[in-house]
């Protein structure tokens, strides 16, 4: 998943405070990113399911 921007150099030394973002944040510690690209097969897709549906079940 990506930083929200002020987590970024650029844009915190252009004075942008992550503490002004506080949903961003929020949602930034709380998110997860699955693996997406036009060279994943099916299998992998399988797999990928099959882990995060294992990983919920525990909770």
């Amino acid at each position: 998943h990506y930083k929200p921007l002020p987590l970024l150099t650029a844009y915190n030394n252009l004075g942008f405070d992550i503490k002004d973002y506080p949903n961003a944040y929020h949602l930034f510690e709380n998110e997860i990113s699955l693996p997406i690209y036009s060279t994943l097969t099916d299998e992998e897709v399988n797999y990928i399911i099959k882990t995060l549906l294992d990983i919920l079940n525990e909770y």
